[in-house]
């Protein structure tokens, strides 16, 4: 679990991997200017991150930056 934190100025800002056990809950994070992704899954199981700042309220813009099931089936999804 993480909480209350900024999340700034990575090329990926986050990556939930295969190692991570049953489910992950982000929240109240901000998440900003990190160039690839802010949240890539690269593991089996779900993410909740809603209740975080992405950079912007468009769920478009915020869809383009998290890697998830949406982008490869073999991984969880984010929930936002």
């Amino acid at each position: 679990q993480m909480a209350r934190s900024s999340i700034n100025n990575f090329n990926v800002g986050l990556r939930v991997n295969s190692s991570s056990v049953g489910s992950v809950n982000i929240t109240n994070c901000n998440f900003e200017n990190n160039t690839l992704y802010n949240i890539d899954n690269d593991g089996p199981y779900h993410v909740n991150a809603a209740g975080n700042w992405w950079g912007s309220s468009d769920s478009v813009v915020i869809a383009r930056k998290i890697f998830d099931y949406w982008d490869d089936i073999h991984f969880g999804i984010v929930f936002t």
